[in-house]
């Protein structure tokens, strides 16, 4: 349950700040490189109204071979470093977010598997939202099905399948159709969803989407 109250501000024109791939870890250097950018961004003038991370919030396995307790520390990092923010954050899971805490209840083959720590964090690894004339939405494309083996170091280790799955399809389709009339699509996930999310070019024209914010490479462009 959550309360509804009139903006303060006006929505007509404003900036947000788009970052990725902050891949907090043990790493001294990650959690550094974090509270600068959180410095940095409180300091900018105008104000940004609020911040987008779009993947690889951190730099847990993708095969799920850390341990609960390294899960939990560098959520604790990342969560604590960014809650300095002076405007709210949004967080897109990636495939370096998911981790094995609750890995019993939430096996592999369990669209589940590897998103319990996010959602006790962060919450939704799947949502929308609306600022001014833009409706946001976040799109998490990785899985843990079985169904993809790497040899990483001559072990076969079990990866995501980066592949949104139909029940996450229908999802997006029924929340683009009901953002508010007169908005715009914009989507938030690790890589294009052109590559990784079936029909969503379809999707695209229908629902006036018109810009991705993607990450992954760590190349900007």
């Amino acid at each position: 349950d959550f309360s509804l109250r009139q903006a303060a501000l006006d929505e007509d024109e404003y900036i947000f700040v788009h970052v990725t791939d902050t891949h907090v870890s043990q790493n001294p250097k990650s959690v550094a490189g974090l509270s600068q950018f959180v410095r940095e961004v409180n300091a900018l003038t105008p104000k940004p109204r609020f911040v987008v991370n779009s993947g690889d919030l951190l730099n847990l396995s993708k095969a799920l071979l850390g341990s609960p307790a390294t899960g939990h520390a560098d959520f604790r990092n990342y969560v604590g470093i960014m809650n300095h923010l002076t405007m709210p954050y949004y967080n897109v899971a990636g495939d370096h977010t998911d981790s094995s805490y609750r890995i019993e209840e939430f096996p592999r083959g369990d669209l589940r598997c590897g998103k319990a720590l996010y959602w006790e964090y962060l919450g939704p690894n799947f949502f929308s939202f609306e600022y001014g004339k833009i409706h946001f939405v976040s799109v998490d494309y990785g899985y843990h099905l079985g169904k993809v083996q790497k040899v990483v170091n001559g072990k076969k280790l079990d990866y995501p399948t980066n592949e949104v799955q139909p029940l996450h399809l229908e999802w997006m389709k029924q929340d683009m159709a009901q953002r508010t009339p007169g908005t715009f699509v914009v989507t938030t996930s690790e890589f294009d969803l052109a590559k990784h999310c079936p029909g969503f070019l379809e999707m695209s024209k229908r629902h006036d989407v018109r810009l991705q914010l993607v990450g992954d490479i760590h190349v900007v462009s």
